[in-house]
């Protein structure tokens, strides 16, 4: 699927392994410090493998799933039409005027044959082996063999040859004979305008090519009758057959398609006057567009339903790598203390994850593959169970090498982004709480920058997804919404409860010990100043704090108390009354 984006793909793909090529033999040491992890910590590179491999088998799935159905429906082209191109139908007295017509563009260049036959719809009774089956959509052709065999590019299986049919005898297709329970030398009764007429089974043929042709079904019971023997049934019911003229392009079954147009322009040009008379079809350029269509669209709906599935190992692989920053933390701090400089730290991290990411390239494709026959077995067994009279699409296990490229990179490269990413967040800590193992602090509150964009982008998705949805458009009703949430992320973190940054909820920092929160004693609306323990209104506006002698306003949340030159923070009261290292007076006694 999608040959289109393999060369993209290809290229950015290409540029990703280029750039981390260079980053591990421009850097000896991160390269040396990437595969040492690898090695030593097996069990955190199973798991970021596994949510690599899960990605890439959800993508190549997808496109094998498209390449199935394409490949299914395009067998309708193979097995109902063989070397047909085009399809020229006349009624009645019109149909010889339009044979006689037609016998000229056998000279075409573009044409490799014209076949002409009759036609006439009929129904058949068997009563083989002591069984009366009945079949009323019967195909009744006349045809020469000899011409049908030679029809078509010069090599090719037309589907329909040897000898013609002898009097008394009739030559039937597979699907006619499953139906009717028949085989060679049974004995068949053919309803022709109303007339029965027995026949006896000289042979069954496949139904592919000529043998399977109709007149626009795609389950066709054919039975072809000796020569004159249709005219012959017409003649005496006071009726006309159809008359049907098959055209083949120049080409195979599939290549010929290309010249539909022109071919049907000239079909127009040599009827002339009688082109409004008859009807003219491309049924293979239907049947192929068809089948692409149904391609795309399936897999299409499969990638976004799986999008979820990729979704989901992507952030496993963002989850994983944060948690191995968090156990790594000291030796970070330790690596960057020591002189690494952060883009530095950041290309072991990519090396070590594009590593994993490469492991699993192939487990996945192989999964992938899995993934697409699994879902082609189940889709068989679901079309065949809807199958009124065999009539419904016969699904094919399938796989290009184009999916399995084009999923390969779209896996990689967006392990690749998800692996970056992290390796840039996690590279961004403080070098001295990193080697105390100390926990973090709070982030920031969203940029307003940051806030301007997101929410746009969220209100123009969201714009875009009321017509989406009205419309009933598959993908974009998927994707819009899901965009305008995660665009407006940011705004929701500034407007909804409890996800305000506070600053004077943090832990101060007491020079020369470690992290302590300040207590109040019973109300939680009450601040205490660790210097005197006196207590301020909550919420401090502005935050201030008092000594015995002094009041001094705070203009920030980490204020300098002048009485006791100390730095302090305020932080919501408690109930607790753990005391204040080194105070003396009341605060001791908290």
């Amino acid at each position: 699927m999608y040959p289109n984006l393999l060369i993209p793909l290809l290229t950015a793909l290409a540029l990703a392994l280029v750039a981390l090529v260079l980053v591990a033999v421009r850097q000896p040491v991160s390269r040396r410090l990437a595969l040492r992890q690898v090695a030593r910590r097996r069990t955190e590179a199973a798991l970021v493998i596994g949510g690599s491999m899960l990605g890439t088998a959800i993508v190549i799935g997808a496109l094998v799933v498209g390449d199935t159905l394409n490949f299914s429906v395009r067998q309708e082209a193979y097995r109902t039409l063989g070397p047909v191109d085009e399809r020229v139908a006349a009624p009645g007295p019109t149909g010889r005027a339009v044979t006689e017509r037609m016998a000229g563009l056998a000279g075409d260049p573009d044409v490799d044959g014209v076949l002409n036959a009759r036609a006439t719809q009929a129904s058949a009774v068997s009563t083989a082996d002591g069984r009366t089956a009945a079949e009323p959509r019967v195909l009744a052709w006349q045809m020469d063999f000899d011409e049908a065999s030679r029809f078509g590019s010069p090599g090719g299986d037309s589907g329909l040859g040897g000898p013609n049919p002898k009097p008394g005898q009739v030559v039937v297709n597979e699907p006619l004979a499953r139906s009717l329970s028949v085989g060679a030398g049974d004995p068949i009764t053919l309803y022709l305008f109303g007339a029965p007429q027995t026949y006896r089974v000289e042979r069954v043929v496949p139904e592919q090519g000529l043998a399977g042709v109709g007149l626009g079904g795609r389950l066709n019971r054919d039975v072809f009758l000796p020569p004159e023997a249709l005219e012959s049934a017409a003649r005496a019911a006071g009726a006309e057959p159809r008359s049907v003229t098959f055209v083949s392009n120049r080409g195979g079954v599939e290549s010929g398609e290309a010249l539909t147009d022109r071919v049907t322009a000239d079909i127009r040009q040599a009827l002339g006057p009688l082109a409004g008379q008859t009807v003219i079809e491309t049924p293979k350029h239907t049947v192929l567009r068809d089948a692409k269509q149904a391609g795309d669209s399936l897999g299409a709906l499969f990638l976004m339903i799986g999008s979820f599935s990729i979704i989901a190992g992507a952030l496993l692989l963002v989850n994983i790598f944060v948690m191995l920053g968090e156990e790594r933390k000291s030796q970070m701090g330790m690596v960057r203390a020591v002189g690494m400089k952060r883009s530095r730290l950041v290309g072991s991290f990519t090396l070590e994850g594009a590593t994993y990411a490469l492991l699993s390239a192939v487990p996945g494709a192989a999964i992938g593959v899995a993934v697409g026959w699994g879902v082609a077995v189940v889709a068989a067994q679901i079309f065949q169970g809807w199958s009124v009279g065999g009539s419904s699409i016969r699904i094919a296990f399938d796989v290009t090498p184009t999916s399995v490229l084009n999923g390969l990179a779209m896996g990689l490269l967006i392990a690749f982004a998800a692996i970056l990413a992290t390796s840039v967040r996690i590279s961004r800590f403080n070098i001295i709480a990193a080697i105390r193992d100390l926990p973090t602090t709070p982030g920031r509150r969203p940029r307003r920058r940051l806030l301007a964009v997101s929410t746009t982008l969220a209100v123009l998705c969201a714009f875009a997804a009321v017509p989406a949805v009205a419309r009933s458009q598959p993908d974009a009703t998927y994707l819009m919404p899901a965009l305008a949430l995660a665009f407006a992320a940011p705004a929701l973190l500034r407007v909804l409860p409890g996800t305000r940054s506070r600053p004077w909820s943090r832990e101060p920092y007491w020079p020369g010990h470690s992290w302590h929160p300040s207590y109040a004693r019973g109300s939680s609306t009450l601040l205490r100043c660790p210097c005197t323990s006196s207590r301020a209104p909550w919420p401090p506006s502005p935050r201030w704090c008092s000594s015995a002698t002094t009041r001094r306003r705070c203009s920030a949340p980490y204020g300098d108390c002048s009485s006791a030159r100390r730095r302090v923070a305020w932080r919501h009261a408690s109930r607790s009354r753990t005391p204040w290292p080194n105070a003396s007076g009341p605060a001791r006694r908290w």
